[in-house]
């Protein structure tokens, strides 16, 4: 089997029905689909019930949060990849996995890019680089609603359930890290609700620690000195303050005197400070 398709959900009954609306509507039948709820108490387990002749497993129990749900679905996948379609979250159209897996692909992740909606409306989309490198994934990861992960990258780590919203950047780049190959799909493949956790103001701070912690944990001091030195001299260059500096300078000789005294004098200050 080509594909497991995992959805977890807890209490987001309308979300979980939009969600079974697109899986079951793909042309494309060669998959497993694997529901992990958490226990709901809206109605959602019931909804599951209603549509379990097209569900090859689920449960409804408590559990320890997003990642713990996630693991459950990942030990029960059968599939060569793994795709994880949360409640809320659509394939892009019903033809999406057909015309992905109508091809033979060697990449170890299969990654596309995704509309976002909010209330039903599309208000954006994101559209990812054909090559990723590491510095794209210490700014931010790919979407995992527009990802597909083989089986084995699994085989030696789960994602860490410590982690309340960026194990799935940690994921990837322990992944990249070990030269594990990312194929781009030019295609949109999901819908992706924003109205989910991880989307949420509030949760802002407590995810960027836990990417901040991820980040030292993985990639080498030495290595990530470097990296900081190299993306402050990039950060300075795109202020637009410093492009309408440089504009000036190549085109106005006395202003160019201007910046080399000022340059001059900012470095005098720093030598004797």
């Amino acid at each position: 089997m080509i594909l497991s398709i995992i959805t977890i959900n807890y209490n987001n009954k309308d979300g979980l029905q939009k969600t079974i609306d697109s899986v079951i509507s793909q042309t494309y039948k060669d998959f497993e689909w694997i529901i992990i709820d958490g226990g709901s108490t809206d109605g959602s387990k019931e909804l599951i019930e209603k549509y379990s002749q097209h569900i090859t497993y689920w449960v409804s129990e408590p559990d320890k949060g997003i990642y713990n749900a996630m693991n459950k679905g990942i030990v029960k996948a059968k599939g060569e990849y793994l795709y994880f379609l949360n409640s809320g979250d659509c394939l892009f159209n019903k033809y999406v996995l057909k015309n992905i897996f109508s091809t033979q692909h060697n990449g170890d992740i299969l990654y596309g890019n995704n509309k976002n909606s909010k209330d039903n409306f599309i208000i954006s989309e994101t559209i990812y680089p054909n090559q990723l490198t590491l510095k794209f994934f210490i700014k931010g990861p790919i979407s995992h609603q527009a990802t597909f992960i083989k089986k084995k990258c699994f085989e030696t780590r789960l994602y860490d359930e410590s982690m309340r919203y960026c194990s799935d950047s940690k994921l990837f780049i322990i992944l990249m890290m070990n030269n594990y190959e990312f194929e781009f799909l030019n295609q949109f493949v999901a819908i992706v609700d924003t109205t989910g956790v991880s989307s949420k103001s509030d949760n802002l701070i407590t995810m960027r620690n836990e990417k901040k912690q991820a980040i030292e944990e993985l990639i080498p001091k030495n290595i990530l000195l470097d990296y900081n030195y190299f993306l402050h001299n990039e950060t300075l260059l795109e202020n637009e303050l410093v492009i309408l500096a440089l504009k000036v300078y190549k085109t106005n000789r006395y202003c160019r005197y201007f910046i080399r005294l000022l340059m001059n004098l900012i470095l005098l200050f720093k030598k004797n400070h």
